[in-house]
């Protein structure tokens, strides 16, 4: 059972206050590169005006991937469907392309504006996971954590300690977000956050103790493995496009010159 904070009569869950804070730095973050990238009129209407869309979007496409991926958990107990984060960044990816391109606005741009506040809205999220015991880890002796009866973890490996995975996964998308941010020219966020997000999420996979997936038990890698290399090959296509583009722009017969994207 997810812990509480009781405040007078309202009772927050942690997991869902730490979903909350991630939400809304996320928001925040966006709000201040528009502003400091001097969006105004229109087009930040444009983009603003969305936001709640392409978030209903995430929830949607969330829960549809876990339904998808645990369909016998799902069919066993429906009212405890789950939510997948490769499922809602596929609908909030998804979301802001199809807007783009019918508002006219730079989908690359969007993607380099939002993507690094994402890793530390999730961040956030995966410090709620520890709280609220899901995405546990495998057994481990070293330097396990314990948790109480009634938990996922307990009900599986019982008194066993289990590796912190969300802990650990929460710090390195700090770092990950920190670097898009303040390291990475803002033309490669996109690229960069592809490969350090799905190369973390590849190899942290192999701490976790949970149940992953109803499909594809023949392989021994999981859907968010195989999303993840699908996701750093991505990337890296991007980042040689890119490299590409700036020889042609050296190029004293290259073709047209590629323009950094602008708001």
């Amino acid at each position: 059972m997810c812990p509480e904070i009781q405040f007078h009569i309202f009772r927050f869950g942690t997991f869902n206050l730490f979903v909350g804070v991630g939400l809304v730095f996320w928001v925040c973050a966006t709000l201040w590169q528009l502003k400091r990238m001097g969006i105004r009129g229109d087009k930040e209407l444009l983009i603003l005006s969305a936001i709640p869309v392409s978030l209903l979007a995430v929830v949607a496409m969330a829960c549809l991937s876990d339904i998808a991926f645990r369909w016998r958990h799902f069919w066993a107990d429906p009212s405890r469907v789950g939510a997948t984060f490769y499922g809602g960044l596929l609908g909030f990816i998804g979301f802001w392309w199809l807007y783009a391109r019918w508002k006219g606005l730079d989908f690359a741009f969007l993607m380099n504006v939002f993507l690094p506040a994402v890793a530390i809205a999730q961040a956030f999220g995966r410090i709620g996971c520890f709280l609220g015991g899901c995405c546990y880890g495998r057994p481990i002796s070293a330097w396990g954590v314990m948790y109480p009866e009634g938990a996922p973890a307990f009900v599986q490996y019982g008194h066993c300690p289990v590796a912190p995975v969300q802990l650990m996964e929460s710090a390195w998308l700090f770092c990950v977000g920190i670097a898009l941010f303040s390291l990475i020219a803002f033309r490669c966020r996109y690229a960069w956050y592809f490969i350090l997000v799905g190369l973390g999420r590849f190899g942290f996979e192999f701490l976790r103790g949970d149940v992953r997936s109803d499909v594809w038990t023949s392989i021994s890698l999981s859907p968010a493995q195989c999303i993840s290399l699908l996701l750093v090959g991505y990337g890296l296509v991007l980042l040689i496009r890119r490299r590409i583009g700036q020889c042609r722009e050296k190029s004293p017969v290259g073709g047209k010159a590629e323009k950094e994207a602008q708001p």
